[in-house]
């Protein structure tokens, strides 16, 4: 029977080795390349990763990249909107006898041109703060501790 014992000791033994060794590893690479690791990561979809050397939150991107895209369509409506002004006031110019008819439509669309800036000035100051944001992060990233 010793025989039986001597080689369940010698399993426990290789097992606790192999363990301690991948435990090691996992310590290197958290340590030595975060980097790859945040990657790897963020490829699996976690939102916010906290660690050795390296944080990450992809949310701040993904909505400075929906600011913009509010930027884009909000300079479209404003375009469109210049062009239907600049047509009341064509129609207005070649009959002036309309202009009671057409003030408030031109009214509203240059009130609503009014808001469009208020908008814009807003959406400018929010796609500055999330780039701020973004810099920060990857200032206390993985590639500034570098």
């Amino acid at each position: 029977m010793p025989d039986l014992k001597d080689q369940t000791e010698t399993a426990r033994n290789i097992f606790t080795l192999v363990r301690d060794a991948f435990l090691a590893l996992i310590l290197l690479m958290l340590v030595g390349c975060p980097a790859q690791i945040n990657q790897r990561l963020k490829d699996a979809g976690l939102d916010y990763v906290k660690g050795p050397g390296f944080e990450w939150q992809r949310q701040v991107e993904e909505a400075r990249e929906e600011t913009k895209e509010v930027q884009r369509e909000l300079n479209a409506t404003e375009q469109q909107l210049r062009q239907t002004l600049q047509a009341v006031e064509q129609i207005e110019e070649r009959n002036p006898r309309l202009q009671a008819e057409t003030r408030p439509i031109r009214e509203n669309t240059e009130n609503t041109l009014r808001t469009i800036d208020d908008a814009k000035l807003r959406l400018d100051r929010s796609l500055k703060q999330q780039e701020m944001l973004i810099e920060e992060i990857e200032a206390t990233g993985p590639k500034a501790q570098q």
